[in-house]
């Protein structure tokens, strides 16, 4: 049974005795009330046209109130009064942080189909390098030099294109769950940059890990995503060289410092390397910033850079501490 109609004029407050009714608006459910819930509130205070549909949803029996009433009740029992505002600034809260997130995520999905364009062009470059050198390792006279050099070329493309496919993933999920568990942040620190050595070798560059095991509050497989995203953007940009990595506590933050002794980021960019989409390099889908900054405020924490072209750049990032 429908008890109040949208666009309807009404001085009517209702107190829900027994029962549950379903509210929407504009075709849409907008909330389910119960016992001791009320609703017809604002056409009571404000004189106005009801904004919503209610009608029950089972068995329910309401207690009605007229303006008139609801003034007279007003002055017996002022507490009721607070008591509806109360309930009326709750709702206008959660109210707004559902329209917050509605456009958040209309933002993020009008900005999908830019990835998307962003990630198949950026596919395309490694799986044409793909394609070309399958054709060669059917040549049954190639020697086994060459044939275990492009084993590693497909395999380095195909890292490429993980590493692309996974930026789209993190960017597209928007608010992510974290799984934050107690670890040291030194163990952290090894187990992501272990798989990075091989390919800073080829270069000539050596990843050293200074300071504090120190316990931190974080989901280790997020973090290892910001480290593997740092230290390989300072790996691409760097011909050889030092990457630096320091640990110490900052209050209660753990402060990570990332420094290289690559050519550092112009000034006219830096202030734009964590805008999604922002590259200045071939090839990449400008999400690895992006995402790395996403990942770490998640965690309470923030990051900073500092750069100077010619000398190198340095990354920091405070994690929180943990308790134990």
């Amino acid at each position: 049974d429908i008890l109040i109609r949208e666009g309807e004029e009404g001085d009517e407050f209702f107190v829900i005795m027994k029962g549950k009714v379903e509210v929407s608006s504009r075709g849409s459910v907008i909330a389910v009330l119960g016992d001791g819930e009320f609703f017809g509130e604002m056409a009571l205070l404000e004189g106005v046209k009801r904004s919503a549909t209610v009608r029950a949803i089972e068995d329910t029996e309401v207690f009605i109130l007229n303006r008139d009433g609801f003034k007279e009740l007003l002055k017996i029992n002022p507490k009721a009064g607070l008591k509806i505002l109360q309930t009326l600034s709750n709702r206008l809260r959660k109210s707004n942080e559902r329209v917050i997130e509605d456009v958040r995520r209309e933002t993020r999905l009008s900005t999908l189909g830019k990835v998307a364009g962003t990630v198949i062009h950026d596919l395309k470059s490694p799986l044409a390098v793909i394609k070309g050198y399958l054709e060669f390792l059917e040549r049954e006279d190639l020697p086994f030099d060459e044939r275990k050099e492009i084993v590693k070329i497909l395999r380095d493309e195909v890292n490429k294109m993980l590493d692309i496919i996974q930026d789209f993933l993190e960017f597209s999920r928007g608010k992510d769950t974290l799984h934050p568990v107690p670890a040291r942040i030194i163990d952290v620190l090894n187990s992501a940059i272990q798989p990075l050595k091989a390919v800073a070798e080829e270069k000539g560059i050596d990843i050293v890990i200074e300071g504090e095991n120190l316990p931190c509050f974080l989901d280790p497989m997020k973090i290892k995503r910001v480290i593997n995203n740092i230290v390989m953007n300072a790996i691409e940009v760097m011909d050889d060289g030092v990457i630096t990595i320091t640990t110490s506590r900052d209050g209660d933050f753990c402060l990570l410092s990332f420094r290289d002794n690559g050519p550092g980021i112009p000034p006219e960019i830096r202030g734009r390397i964590f805008e999604p989409f922002f590259t200045s390099k071939s090839g990449g889908t400008g999400l690895g910033l992006t995402i790395v900054k996403k990942i770490v405020e998640d965690h309470g924490g923030r990051v900073d850079v500092k750069s100077e072209k010619g000398k190198g750049t340095e990354f920091l990032i405070w994690l929180p501490l943990s308790s134990s």
